[in-house]
């Protein structure tokens, strides 16, 4: 049974080739405009994602993120950037071998914040348990950004 977009609030994996992770979450009160800044600007990133960022969000530019206490450090290239819209990049971890991955993440408002929806790819058959993994880990981020985002309640 596919899950509706719109019926999405907490992360959730969605129906998909098994080529690729398509992961869509809602946030509620904020913009498609703020929310993309989380996904780019190195000060907001390290809140919910990394704790060290490095990125320069426009065509052709690159990030690095690291987690210096366990020695892995994520490199990519942004392929399209529109704030607020559309996200897209590459994505390889320094000690793999194999080319790198896409992600494309589109933010679009919804009537009490904004949507994402992550499509992360390609997957070959024998990269079940890696996918199985990845789609875990942006459960967990997404998640995390949700808690990071959450209204204060009132006082």
């Amino acid at each position: 049974m596919s899950v509706p977009v719109h019926d999405v609030r907490a992360p959730a994996q969605l129906p998909s080739a098994h080529d690729r992770i398509v992961i869509a979450a809602q946030y509620p009160n904020i913009t498609p405009e703020l929310l993309f800044d989380y996904f780019v600007r190195p000060n907001l990133i390290c809140r919910w994602w990394a704790p060290s960022a490095e990125a320069y969000a426009r065509l052709g530019g690159t990030f690095h993120f690291a987690w210096p206490e366990l020695d892995l450090h994520l490199r990519g290239r942004y392929t399209f950037v529109e704030r607020g819209k559309r996200l897209a990049f590459t994505w390889k971890w320094d000690h793999e071998t194999r080319a790198p991955r896409s992600v494309v993440i589109n933010f679009e408002p919804c009537a009490d914040g904004a949507l994402v929806r992550v499509v992360h790819k390609p997957y070959t058959p024998q990269e079940g348990q890696e996918r199985k993994q990845h789609a875990e880990a942006w459960l967990y981020y997404l998640a995390a950004l949700q808690k990071l985002t959450r209204p204060a309640p009132a006082a």
